[in-house]
Order: structure tokens, then sequence, then C-alpha cells
């Protein structure tokens, strides 16, 4: 007999923090790649169309896992056939909390104020 895997929409949400991480990792190295070191926060100014482009999927991730994700999140909870067993929504929940975690840490804790200058 074979183990079954059920994969629920609501592990996409329950992710979506860890992808926005991952594409404001992916900004910071185009910014390192571009400028051959990283950006001085207030007087570099890189705005190439590709990292404009990159910039746009950043801010379109951010405001969609921070705004959009936790309505769809509760939504999908609501109906029987898309919703998580208990252990499974706790284990979600612990996800999300810790990819948020994660980027306030490095927010915070920024050493090239890289996050700063990119929120600029």
């Amino acid at each position: 007999m074979r183990p079954t895997v059920e994969l629920r929409p609501s592990w996409a949400c329950a992710l979506a923090p860890w992808g926005f991480l991952i594409l404001l990792a992916t900004v910071i190295l185009h910014l390192r790649l571009g400028l051959g070191r990283f950006p001085t926060p207030m007087w570099d100014d890189y705005l190439t169309p590709a990292f404009r482009l990159h910039h746009s999927v950043v801010h379109a991730s951010g405001v969609l896992s921070a705004l959009a994700v936790p309505v769809v999140w509760l939504a999908l909870q609501w109906f029987p056939r898309f919703r998580a067993p208990t252990p499974v929504f706790l284990r979600q929940i612990a996800v999300t909390v810790l990819g948020w975690a994660v980027f306030f840490a490095f927010a915070v804790g920024d050493p090239w104020r890289l996050v700063s200058w990119y929120l600029d």
C-alpha cells in the first residue's frame, strides 16, 4: 500500500512568507551583481528595467503575502473540501509564523541595511 500525500491549497498560503523572503533574497542578489557591491542607503539609485520588473514582482509578493493570503487562507478553512485537519492547520500556522519571524529578524538585524534601502 502506497502512502498518500495530500497537498492542500492552504499550504501555498502558509508558505507565502517564505516565497516573499526568497524573492527578497533574489532582489538583494540582483543588486549585488548589478552594482558590484551592496548598495549604500540613500546614495545608490539602481533603476534598470530588469530591476524595476524584479522590484515590482517582490513588491506584489510582499503585499499579497501580508494582506491577501491570510484572507484566502481563512476562506479556504471555511469550506470543508479545502479545510485542513487541525494538526495540519497548526503546522501551517507554525510555518507561517516562522517565515514572518525570519523576515522580521532579517529586516531588523540587516547588517548592510538593504531592507531599509529597498523600502526607500
